[in-house]
């Protein structure tokens, strides 16, 4: 049922500053993945990222997020990590990067577009990934959605995951504020490149 509600939220992403759209999907999914085996969390990702193929007319959603999935049900059984931090670890070198050259090398965008893009996305997967793992840590959901007790927190994880909390708030106001620049610069242009369009119209009129 969750994995439909986030295909269902996928349906309808949410348009930012800088045409940038933002899922909340993941929030449904993510805590999922942090329970499922590796092939069973990709699997879940894409389905529950499958709609994007629509919504975003592009599958650079679908790709970033099944990677993450990944990488994320790995370290939780692999590498012992705290997911937040394999997330952040993941957005810093494999999905920014895979991101901006996807926008850029195949969609043919903006500079400015593809980079306000992958910041939102990244950003907000990161925030997703924060919410899952203290959901499936510190409450009921874990138990709710595993049938096997959740393992005791360590304090090092306890102190990660809340450092990541924190950090997510001024990382979401830079990235608005930085959102926000973008759009102004446009618009600042757009409406500069049409004025002396039609100061030039009205010269060539006078002249007639």
């Amino acid at each position: 049922a969750a994995l439909g509600g986030a295909a269902l939220l996928n349906c309808f992403p949410l348009e930012v500053i800088g045409d940038a759209q933002l899922l909340l999907g993941p929030f449904l999914y993510l805590p999922f993945v942090l329970l499922l085996p590796v092939p069973w969390a990709v699997a879940a990702a894409g389905l529950a990222l499958a709609p994007t193929l629509w919504t975003l007319e592009q599958p650079f959603a679908l790709v970033l997020g099944m990677a993450e999935a990944g990488v994320l049900a790995w370290s939780v059984r692999g590498a012992r990590l705290p997911s937040p931090a394999a997330a952040l670890i993941y957005w810093l070198f494999v999905g920014w990067p895979l991101a901006l050259w996807m926008s850029l090398g195949l969609a043919r965008q903006p500079v400015d577009l593809a980079a306000l893009d992958a910041l939102v996305r990244g950003t907000n997967q990161v925030r997703a990934v924060v919410v899952a793992e203290f959901l499936v840590r510190y409450t009921a959901v874990g138990g709710l959605l595993s049938a096997q007790p959740a393992p005791p927190a360590r304090l090092r994880d306890v102190v990660v995951n809340h450092v990541f909390v924190l950090a997510a708030v001024p990382v979401v106001l830079v990235a608005t504020g930085l959102a926000v620049l973008l759009r102004t610069t446009e618009e600042r242009e757009d409406r500069t490149v049409l004025l002396e369009r039609a100061q030039q119209v009205a010269r060539e009129a006078g002249q007639v």
